[in-house]
C-alpha cells in the first residue's frame, strides 16, 4: 500500500517476495490445519483451528490485491502517469482507511478481541462507501478534462483491490464472531452438564476463569484416577460435541 505513496523498486521487490512466501505458508498451514482437524481435538481447539482454516484463505487474498496494488503503481512509474491533486489526496486518504482496518483485524484476530471484531464490518461498509465518492469524482474531473481515460483504468483498479483487501478483513472480521458465538453456545452447553461432569470440562479447558489443567491435575484435585478423567472426559466431550451442533444448526 505503501507503494502508492511513492514507488520505488526495492519495497516492488519485497512486495511480490512476501506474497511468494505467504502462498507457501497458506499451503502449509492450510494442509497441517486439515491434517489436525481430523485429530480428537478439545471444544476449544476445535474453534481456533475452524477460525484459522477460515482466515488464512483471506490473508493469501489479501497479498494477491496488495501485488495488484503494487502493478498499479508500477504502471503509473513506467508510463509517467500523475493523479491530479484531488484524486492522489483522495485515493492516500482512502489508503490509510484500509490500512487502519488491517491493522485493527490483525490486532483483532491476534488478540481473539470480539469488540474489536465489530468494528470491522462498519468500518468496511465506509470504505466501500469512500471508494463510490472517489470513483464518482474522477467522473467529474474527467468530464472537466482535469484528468485522463488512462488515469482513470489505474484509479479503477486501485480502488478496486482497496476494497477487496476491505472485504477479506470483514470476512476475518466474521470468522471472529462465529467463533464468540460458539464459545456462548459452549458454555451453555456446558451448564447443562451434571455438576462433576461440568466442573471437569471447567478446570480441563479454563472455563471458570482460570488456566487449563491436565488430566493429571484434574484427577489429583478431585481425588479419582487419571484414566477414569480420560473416560469421563471423552464421554463429556462427545455429549458437548452433539450438543453444539444441535444449537448451531438448529
Amino acid at each position: 500500500i505503501d507503494l502508492l505513496k511513492e514507488y520505488n523498486e526495492k519495497t516492488s521487490a519485497r512486495v511480490e517476495k512476501l506474497e511468494n512466501q505467504i502462498d507457501q505458508y497458506e499451503d502449509a498451514l492450510g494442509t497441517y490445519l486439515v491434517k489436525l482437524s481430523e485429530r480428537d481435538l478439545s471444544v476449544k481447539d476445535s474453534r481456533i483451528l475452524s477460525v484459522l482454516l477460515h482466515c488464512i484463505g483471506d490473508f493469501e487474498r489479501i497479498s494477491d490485491h496488495a501485488v495488484n496494488l503494487k502493478e498499479s503503481a508500477q504502471e503509473m512509474q513506467e508510463k509517467g502517469l500523475q493523479m491530479s491533486f484531488e484524486g492522489n489526496s483522495e485515493i492516500m486518504f482512502l489508503r490509510r482507511a484500509v490500512t487502519d482496518l488491517v491493522n485493527l483485524t490483525v490486532q483483532a484476530l491476534r488478540n481473539n478481541e470480539k469488540e474489536l471484531a465489530k468494528e470491522i464490518e462498519p468500518l468496511e461498509e465506509v470504505i466501500d462507501d469512500l471508494s463510490d465518492e472517489l470513483k464518482r469524482r474522477h467522473v467529474i474531473r474527467l468530464k472537466e478534462g482535469r484528468c485522463t481515460i488512462e488515469m482513470g483504468f489505474v484509479l479503477t483498479d486501485m480502488t478496486t483491490s482497496l476494497e477487496r483487501i476491505a472485504d477479506h478483513c470483514s470476512n476475518i472480521g466474521v470468522s471472529i464472531l462465529e467463533s464468540s458465538e460458539e464459545k456462548r453456545v459452549l458454555r451453555t452447553a456446558v451448564e447443562g452438564l451434571c455438576p462433576r461432569e461440568r466442573l471437569i470440562v471447567e478446570l480441563r479447558y479454563g472455563l471458570g476463569g482460570g488456566g487449563e489443567k491436565t488430566q493429571k491435575e484434574v484427577a489429583d484435585l478431585m481425588g479419582i484416577s487419571q484414566s477414569y478423567i480420560s473416560r469421563l472426559e471423552k464421554r463429556i466431550m462427545l455429549r458437548l460435541r452433539r450438543e453444539i451442533s444441535r444449537q448451531l444448526c438448529g
